[in-house]
């Protein structure tokens, strides 16, 4: 049998088939041949045709019944969901009916669609056509807070409640509206379900109304009022709960009471008695803490009841509680305060005991954590001020583990919360390990601390002490007002103590004092009897404490006079305790046991012992003291000597200075005369010897910087022995025949850096020294040697001076001639002093020796007696440099070439500018001439490229020479630069106006002088 789903396609063959031999038979040719029928297919198109035509019959049969068979199911589901929806509308139809609320379906135009019986009944009768607004509350317009427009608003659900009259009387109903979609999700209608509460309304108003008799009774106690469901949960919190927490009971209700209104502490014991109430179980009392809004705590005692439903079942929990929290703060306080005070008195009793400092106050650590109302851990630390240091000293602990011992041991002031609070007067509190703890080891446990301050009662910082809470715990007003109370009590014995160590110490030193002094410490009373005699006394004196002892001091003075004055005096302290002595020292004689007599120092100061006065003094042998001034006032008149040599100096170099300004004028207008003038004209003669005697003057002048050390130096590398030999024939005619000079070298010899001109000078004027001490004929022996400052002084023990360490050249000049005495040799070197006849030397030889040694940074020592002859000998520093170049006098000599260029002239003195203007201008230079530093930057500005030589004055108003040549050369760095002064002064010297290497042209010059430097200038790469 075909299956019906395929009726249509077998169809389809079946025509195919036929088809297939209809048409074979008109397009084929049959032929019997053998017993068989042949077909004879004449077009092979035919059939492709065939099959082409037999594909689209089948697959038309396959789609007529695919067709077919969707229709037939389509048709069989219909049958189905009419069958399922006429079940399921006749299940909705009894519910609907069964229904004890109302329930209508309404469009979202609000026109009632459809009504169940019970609907009708409530609102008497049927409205279905009819809009709700108008058939409900005979209304045009929809009602306000209608929740079917909600409804359809939000597509939420929503309820409300209405009153109104209907045929049946007055009705109050509860609406529940929700809003039905199509499969779009668009609303299409809501359905309305409405339930009568008029009766329950009034059961529950009723209720209600005995709920709030009740409540107000409960809101007019004075007692705590709390009642809670089965599960704890807050169903009533009278007033007096809620002035009591802060909290409303609209706050509380429906939350559990160890949410939020008890302590950590009380959770699981209160947690405890509410599992035994809800067994049926009756508790009488109960107390525990309830925690306010504000965080505090109050302490509540509670008297439990349990109500009982119909069934038996505990159904609520009635508490009625008393804040006792102020009583029993009382008897806690009081309790407290007991214990405190018991601890604080033992600590003070024990401080009358003969206790170490550190052990009292680990025993003070000990008591203060055993309190147990503080509730601390039983450990703690005493840090104390070291005295001059800003920094803590552990003193005493208990149970610190290793690292804090080591790590706390000094803590500076500032570091770690310790070392915070001894800077403050409060307390540092924290409940736990953080940022705070500079000092902090590995494994620390979490914990709290207080740190107070020690503090004197003058403010005094003394110390801290800490003591340890658990983590997390909160800060305690109360504990930290005992642990002030402590640190008061820990303050006073601690001043306590060290006042105690201090007289200790006190009397100690004083007797170590007593008994070491070198001087004489005694003690009279009111007649100035000896009461006390220290061994230094016994020393001074010769007398023994026993000895002298009762026996009045002024029995031991001389002279003999002064005891009668020592007597009054002793009887005007005796009575007033004033004395003329007191507060004095003075000095008098004393007298020994053996009778010789001494100077002493006297001092004496009185002290008062209750009633009777007491004469403290103190004696002090200065018999050696008194030797020491005889010594000083020696070596100050030596001092003032050398002063004074000083201050000569100074007044010489100055002198000097103002007077090379006049000699440059003098020589320079001279020479320009001299040059203008015939050879054979009269008055060159006259302006010749100008020219000669200024020059004079100028070497005058040059002796007086020597002195003043204020001279220019050319130093060179200069061999002594090689300088004196040249100088010997120069020498001898000095002399003259009539005088021996003999010259002794020492063949090892090293160099120095020295002026040779002005060693041969100081070579020529000691020469010439020794030759007029010998007006008969004598010897001068010139002698060079090598030599180290211990042998210098090992030499002449007698010169008081430091010699720096190093090797040194000396040669001496030695004389066979009258010699000095030792007033002469006190003087010898001064300027302006002179042995010789007047008329006959300028006192300016030795001074000048002097000035030039001092400016070679050497010493010179002289020697002599009456008929014995002198011996002056000059010590150098040997110049060590291996690479020094020396420098010929041929490499200085300038080839002659024509002058030419242009000269800044700077030179504040008017006469030396116009002078040394001329000279150049004569030589061929172009000169521009400046008064000072402003007036040469002028004309630079203008005419820098132009210039070629900066010639200008060392020290000037204003800028100086080198600040000036420093400002020019940062525009012309290739600018040449020569300086030039009357004297070269140390201050300019250490400022660096002029240095080592640069050109200098000292004052007064020459034409040809200054020609030479300025060609030297000018040729300086």
């Amino acid at each position: 049998m075909i299956n019906s789903r395929y009726t249509y396609t077998a169809i389809a063959g079946a025509v195919v088939i036929l088809f297939w031999f209809v048409d074979a038979g008109l397009d084929a040719a049959f032929h019997y041949d053998e017993g068989f029928w042949h077909v004879l297919v004449i077009n092979k198109r035919e059939i492709l045709f065939r099959l082409v035509a037999s594909f689209f019959l089948v697959a038309f049969g396959l789609l007529v019944d695919f067709v077919t068979a969707a229709r037939q199911r389509e048709k069989t589901a219909l049958q189905k969901a009419r069958a399922s929806i006429g079940l399921e509308k006749a299940r909705a139809d009894a519910i609907i009916a069964a229904m004890g609320e109302g329930l209508s379906i309404q469009d979202v135009d609000f026109r009632i669609l459809f009504q169940n019986q019970r609907n009708k009944e409530m609102i008497g009768g049927s409205h279905e056509g009819e809009h709700c607004y108008q058939a409900y509350e005979q209304r045009d317009a929809v009602c306000d807070g209608c929740p079917m427009a909600l409804s359809f608003a939000d597509g939420e659900i929503h309820t409300a409640v209405r009153s109104g009259q209907t045929a049946a009387g007055p009705i109050q109903v509860e609406i529940t509206t929700s809003p039905l979609q199509d499969d779009s999700g668009k609303i299409i209608a809501g359905i309305e379900i409405v339930r009568d509460v008029s009766d329950a309304r009034k059961t529950a108003e009723k209720l209600q109304h005995e709920r709030d008799f009740i409540f107000a009774v409960m809101n007019t106690v004075d007692a705590l009022v709390v009642v809670l469901d089965r599960e704890g949960r807050i169903i009533r919190f009278n007033r007096a709960c809620e002035t009591l927490t802060g909290f409303t009971y609209k706050e509380v209700l429906g939350r559990h009471v160890w949410d939020f209104l008890l302590i950590p502490e009380d959770i699981e014991p209160v947690k405890r008695v509410f599992a035994s109430l809800q067994t049926g179980q009756q508790a009488s009392t109960f107390e525990n803490y309830w925690l306010t809004r504000a965080g505090e705590r109050r302490l509540i005692s509670w008297s439990n009841s349990i109500l009982f439903d119909q069934d038996g079942v505990v159904e609520h929990l009635i508490a009625t509680g008393i804040d006792v929290t102020k009583t029993r703060r009382a008897e806690i306080e009081i309790e407290q305060h007991s214990m405190t005070l018991s601890v604080l008195n033992k600590l003070l009793h024990l401080s009358l005991e003969n206790l170490a400092l550190p052990e009292l106050l680990e025993r003070f650590i000990h008591y203060i954590t055993s309190l147990p109302w503080l509730i601390l851990e039983p450990k703690g630390v005493v840090f104390l001020v070291e005295e001059g240091r800003d920094r803590l000293v552990m003193q005493a602990q208990r149970n610190l583990v290793e690292p804090l011992l080591t790590g706390c041991a000094h803590v500076p002031f500032g570091y770690c919360l310790c070392g915070r609070a001894v800077l403050g007067s409060d307390i540092l509190f924290v409940d736990c390990v953080d940022e705070t703890h500079d000092i902090a080891y590995e494994g620390m446990k979490p914990h709290g601390h207080y740190c107070v301050p020690i503090v004197s009662a003058a403010k005094k910082p003394l110390g801290v002490f800490t003591v340890y809470t658990t983590a997390g715990r909160q800060r305690d007003k109360k504990v930290e007002e005992v642990l002030l109370a402590a640190a008061s009590v820990v303050a006073a014995i601690i001043e306590r103590k060290r006042a105690e160590e201090a007289l200790r110490e006190n009397e100690e030193k004083y007797r170590a004092i007593n008994d070491s002094a070198h001087d004489a410490i005694i003690m009279m009373d009111e007649q100035g009897a000896i009461a006390h005699w220290n061994p230094a006394a016994e020393k001074i004196f010769g007398y023994t404490a026993p000895e002298v002892i009762g026996i009045n001091l002024h029995a031991l003075l001389s002279p003999r006079q002064y005891q009668a004055a020592a007597r009054r005096g002793m009887e005007k302290f005796k009575a007033s305790g004033e004395g003329f002595l007191l507060g004095k020292s003075f000095e008098i004689t004393g007298l020994r046991k053996d009778g010789s007599e001494f100077p002493l120092e006297l001092s004496l100061a009185r002290l008062r012992s209750g009633e009777a006065w007491w004469a403290v003094g103190m004696i002090r042998d200065i018999t050696l003291r008194k030797a020491s001034e005889e010594e000083k006032l020696r070596l100050e008149a030596k001092f003032l000597q050398a002063q004074k040599m000083e201050a000569v100096g100074q007044l010489a170099g100055g002198v000097a200075h103002d007077f090379n300004n006049l000699l440059t004028g003098i020589i320079g207008f001279a020479e320009i005369v001299l040059d203008d003038l015939e050879t054979d004209h009269p008055l060159r003669t006259e302006v010749k010897e100008i020219v000669d005697l200024s020059q004079r003057a100028a070497k005058l002048t040059r002796q007086l910087l020597a002195f003043s050390r204020r001279q220019s130096l050319n130093p060179e590398y200069v061999k002594i022995n090689e300088l004196v030999s040249h100088l010997l024939k120069m020498l001898k005619r000095l002399i003259g025949e009539h005088i021996e000079l003999e010259f002794i070298p020492d063949p090892d010899l090293g160099p120095v850096h020295a002026d040779p001109g002005q060693i041969e000078q100081i070579l020529a004027n000691l020469t010439i020294n020794a030759r007029d001490a010998m007006p008969d004929g004598g010897r001068i022996v010139i002698r060079t040697t090598g030599v180290t400052p211990e042998a210098i002084l090992a030499r002449a023990p007698h010169q008081q001076v430091e010699i720096p360490t190093g090797s040194y050249v000396s040669f001496s000049v030695e004389d066979t001639g009258c010699g000095m005495d030792e007033q002469v040799l006190t003087q010898i070197f001064e300027p302006f002093f002179s042995t010789k006849a007047v008329g006959r030397g300028s006192g300016l030889g030795l001074s000048t020796v002097y000035g030039i040694i001092k400016q070679h940074h050497g010493f010179i020592w002289v020697t002599s007696a009456l008929g014995q002859g002198s011996t002056f000998e000059v010590w150098l520093p040997v110049f060590l440099e291996d690479d020094e170049k020396v420098v010929k006098d041929e490499d200085k000599k300038i080839v002659a070439s024509k002058a030419g260029g242009t000269i800044l002239l700077v030179e504040d003195e008017e006469p030396v500018r116009r002078i040394t203007n001329l000279m150049l201008g004569k030589l061929g230079y172009n000169v521009l001439c400046a008064a000072n530093a402003g007036e040469a930057e002028e004309i630079f500005d203008r005419q820098a490229g132009a210039i070629d030589l900066l010639l200008t004055d060392v020290i000037m108003p204003g800028k100086n020479g080198r600040e000036l040549y420093e400002s020019l050369a940062t525009l012309k760095p290739d600018l040449k630069v020569l300086y030039m002064s009357g004297y070269m002064d140390d201050i300019v010297a250490r400022k660096g106006v002029v240095r080592e290497g640069d050109s200098f042209l000292s004052k007064p010059f020459s034409s040809q002088e200054i020609a030479m430097k300025v060609q030297l200038a000018m040729a300086q790469d």
